[in-house]
């Protein structure tokens, strides 16, 4: 494995990890680290945050997921943004 192989699986290991042992800002901001290597995994770090802290007569919006959606969008774009400037610029 080359380094940023390593890069890549420990930024993605600390997102999914998150939920379980930071607060929710680091949630975020590890996600979308995570996510300017591959672009869906705060869209699944919001399904897991929804999926663990589910209250039945709780929220009605997966607020999580949406905004893991939103983190993906975001981190999507730049990244898309970023490979152009650098790769094609």
């Amino acid at each position: 494995m080359n380094g940023g192989a390593v890069i890549r699986a420990v930024f993605i290991l600390a997102a999914i990890a998150s939920p379980f042992l930071f607060p929710y800002p680091v949630t975020v901001i590890l996600s979308f680290m995570a996510s300017m290597f591959v672009p869906y995994v705060a869209f699944a770090i919001g399904m897991l945050t929804d999926a663990i802290y589910l209250v039945p007569q709780g929220e009605t919006l997966p607020l999580a997921t949406m905004i893991g959606l939103g983190v993906s969008l975001f981190a999507f774009l730049v990244r898309r943004f970023i490979k152009a400037r650098i790769i094609g610029g």
